[in-house]
């Protein structure tokens, strides 16, 4: 898989820094050791350096394995969970088409991690949960506490891809009418709960190399541990040609914040701030300017899903499938927000796709259940008769 020659750098120094210490995040640059990685995805940074250490094995290998590893799991739960789903054939081809569908598009960014975990989480979780929720209730409490871990985990491994997961299950259990409204909160808050354990367990090893480095005088104070959020709305402003020289390149967002703080790191929260201060500048000034990125964006993100949300929504219409829809088409929102506030890259709105795709499956089924086969047989047969007598 392809890896960016930063991130590369990063996880060969944090393995490093594990063989040398024994601890997650220390990464080592000659003799000095720093705390890294300094900016976002954290999750990778702490298990391909675990395997590449137990397994002996070159790094890139460690990469592969831990990446294919997600995808097969992904694409196996999914296959076992619509195939008890559903007794009847028609139903398990249509499942297996939408499958193939979500390979198709999941291709498209499969090969730079880690913008495709999101996608594969919803896709492991998604089709078990419909299959617990019809088949095995009694178990949904422990599905919620292990998904909120998995969605915990998702967003450790790459920024915020958990988020549209977290809300479509929220929404389908505060809308699901045969679950009581205590067993809802109920549910919610081991969906939280599993949430918050991926925190904690990343917090505990942060402060732990923090700690180390502290004692050892090795201190990197301007750490930056989130995801660059200014920083990527900035330079996305990009995305159509402007009298003010924004491009999509980072190094037009650092020359920028040099010109107005030369001492600011890169990615600081300093750096943040100054970006944040440009924008919203640019925002009172020329607010035609922002709008227009942003319905260009939004229109490029909708024509990129069009094709595998397909017919989801008119199915869902005409055979009354309202509140999986409401629930998809959150999660499809909020899937989509890093291609419409960033930039329309698939890689970025990969976790929106999956859902569409979920949704369109989902659709076609519920459509089954209510006549569809029976709807298209009186249609055909309508259109038959019509060109026969004329």
């Amino acid at each position: 898989m392809i890896l960016m020659q930063s991130r590369m750098q990063l996880l060969e120094s944090v393995r490093n820094g594990l063989e040398i210490t024994g601890i997650p995040f220390t990464g080592i640059i000659g003799s000095d050791f720093y705390f890294m990685p300094d900016s976002d995805d954290i999750g990778m940074y702490y298990f391909v350096p675990y395997i590449a250490n137990y397994f002996h094995i070159p790094t890139t290998f460690a990469i592969d394995i831990f990446y294919y590893a997600i995808l097969f799991i992904a694409f196996g739960s999914a296959i076992i969970s619509y195939w008890f789903l559903y007794k009847s054939f028609t139903y398990r081809f249509i499942a297996g088409i939408g499958l193939i569908l979500f390979y198709v598009f999941l291709k498209k960014s499969y090969s730079i991690p880690p913008y495709f975990i999101g996608s594969c989480t919803a896709l492991f979780l998604i089709p078990l949960f419909f299959y617990i929720v019809k088949h095995k209730i009694e178990l949904l409490r422990y599905f919620l506490l292990t998904a909120g871990i998995l969605i915990g985990l998702s967003n450790y491994i790459r920024s915020h891809s958990g988020i549209g997961i977290f809300l479509f299950l929220v929404c389908f259990i505060l809308l699901y009418k045969n679950i009581n409204v205590i067993k809802k909160y109920t549910y919610i808050f081991l969906l939280t709960i599993g949430l918050v354990i991926p925190f904690i367990f990343f917090s505990y090893h942060i402060h732990n190399a923090e700690s180390y480095l502290q004692k050892h005088n090795y201190v990197n104070a301007d750490a930056k541990r989130s995801h660059p959020f200014w920083h990527s709305i900035y330079v996305g402003l990009g995305f159509m040609p402007n009298k003010y020289g924004i491009t999509w390149l980072d190094g037009v967002a650092s020359t920028k914040v040099k010109s107005i703080n030369p001492n600011a790191a890169y990615l600081s929260y300093e750096y943040e701030k100054i970006l944040k201060h440009e924008f919203f500048s640019l925002l009172k000034s020329d607010p035609y300017f922002i709008l227009e990125n942003v319905f260009r964006k939004s229109y490029a993100v909708f024509i990129m899903l069009l094709p595998y949300i397909s017919i989801a929504p008119i199915l869902a219409l005409i055979y009354r499938n309202k509140n999986n829809s409401i629930s998809f088409l959150i999660a499809i929102f909020f899937g989509s927000l890093p291609g419409i506030i960033v930039y329309p890259f698939f890689e970025y709105i990969s976790v929106a796709g999956a859902f569409c795709i979920l949704y369109l499956i989902s659709s076609v089924h519920n459509a089954m259940d209510k006549g569809l086969l029976l709807d298209l047989r009186r249609i055909g047969l309508y259109v038959i008769r019509k060109f026969k007598y004329k």
